[in-house]
């Protein structure tokens, strides 16, 4: 008896303690907009658009050879 109350005190005050260190501040929002401009905000999207069409026509290749479709299949 004396273990299961010695584990429930442990309980009720380990608890409380870890969630204060884990959780802190994750709730609160984060303003990603802070400090930009809308043409800021434009210029910055246009470029990540740019760049995400240019690494997909890069990484575009023919397709499997015969050879790999029979391995494919097998």
């Amino acid at each position: 008896m004396k273990m299961i109350t010695n584990l429930t005190l442990a309980l009720f005050v380990s608890v409380p303690f870890a969630c204060t260190i884990g959780c802190g501040d994750s709730n609160q929002p984060v303003d990603v907009l802070q400090g930009q401009s809308r043409e800021d905000l434009d210029a910055q999207a246009d470029a990540i658009s740019a760049e995400f069409e240019r690494s997909g026509e890069e990484s575009e290749m023919a397709g499997p050879t015969a050879e790999e479709e029979a391995m494919n299949r097998s």
